[in-house]
């Protein structure tokens, strides 16, 4: 058995575990490959121990212009242990992944939350990191504590999007949850959806290729109760007069389901089909045994609307770290920040 398929061995069950995110899973590093990405799987097992300690991290290779690259660590590593000794290991095996690949710099965004882990940030500065001062996941998720009773999350809830979940009852929304025999059609239509919410706010998405490859690898229609131990997808829309209206794409893994990409059209704004679309979605999460619907993204600057949106459903903040990165060309290096300023200025 090679070295990474011994890392891979129990993977997700010790990212999970550990309340580590999809963008660890294994899924998530094979669509990664699909996109034409070279990604590694590397970790310490840290002997038989019990507790398992150690560390697992997914490394992904992002291309640059001019044939250099950088690798990416999202949202990782995940530790059990003594985690600054855990560091060094993770760091002389990503370390010489760079090398070898001749990449410009090593770039991670931590899986703990901002303030949390003080120590875990003087040790990263130690080492040569360099905060770059945003993230490139979104900074700040709003996830809904799903262990409370359906009473207490709805009690939770803004009085309007409690009211507005009646008025989509009432018109008669229909939540439907794409299967493979009407996928095809259903990719297309997710799309005009994303694309159309995309424009009116301002959002920067991928092309179709994209969504529609992440549709068919992550939702498979094997039942979200079987795959718990797999990242997995479901596919749901918002329909009234056999329109859709609302659609979402959600990742579940582990103990979390995580709402990744969406859209709405403004035709029959009146009818509050994206209200509904959530409220079944965590309804089902719940129902299935997840504990927490991550809505995703929030900032009250940016995106004013569908953060209202959001935080009408009750829940709490998580605010993340910003992303670090450990230059491992420094010329390359500044010559990268410099044009990356030009471009945009």
């Amino acid at each position: 058995m090679s070295e990474q398929d011994l890392c891979k061995k129990d993977w997700n069950a010790f990212v999970s575990a550990r309340g580590g995110s999809f963008l660890q899973s294994l899924e998530w590093a094979k669509f990664q490959e699909l996109c034409g990405r070279k990604t590694w799987a590397i970790c310490d097992n840290r002997g038989n121990s019990s507790p398992p300690s150690g560390f697992r991290a997914s490394l992904i290779k992002h291309n640059l212009p001019f044939g250099k690259n950088y690798i990416y660590v999202p949202r990782g590593p995940i530790f059990a242990g003594d985690i600054l000794y855990l560091w060094k290991d993770f760091l002389d095996q990503a370390v010489n992944i760079g090398k070898q690949q001749k990449s410009t710099f090593l770039r991670l965004e931590p899986s703990f939350l901002k303030g949390q882990q003080k120590n875990q940030m003087s040790f990263l500065g130690s080492m040569g990191f360099i905060n770059i001062g945003r993230a490139l996941q979104p900074a700040k998720n709003l996830v809904v504590d799903l262990s409370l009773s359906e009473q207490e999350l709805q009690t939770k809830m803004h009085p309007k999007t409690r009211y507005n979940i009646r008025i989509a009852l009432k018109r008669g929304v229909i939540i439907r949850r794409s299967e493979a025999a009407s996928r095809d059609s259903d990719k297309k239509i997710f799309s005009k959806l994303i694309f159309s919410t995309a424009k009116r706010q301002g959002i920067k998405g991928y092309a179709q290729g994209y969504y529609d490859k992440l549709i068919d690898y992550f939702c498979t229609d094997s039942g979200i109760k079987h795959l718990k131990q797999k990242a997995f997808g479901e596919l749901y829309f918002a329909e009234y007069n056999n329109t859709a209206l609302a659609a979402a794409l959600v990742i579940y893994f582990g103990a979390r389901a995580v709402y990744i990409h969406g859209g709405t059209v403004l035709d029959h704004r009146d009818v509050m089909a994206p209200y509904l679309l959530h409220w079944r979605i965590l309804s089902s999460a719940k129902e299935n045994g997840f504990l927490l619907y991550d809505l995703g993204g929030i900032d009250n600057i940016k995106w004013q609307g569908i953060t209202r949106f959001k935080k009408g459903f009750g829940g709490y903040e998580e605010e993340y770290e910003n992303a670090f990165d450990l230059p491992l060309a420094r010329f390359g290096y500044v010559l990268y920040q410099n044009i990356r300023k030009i471009l945009r200025s």
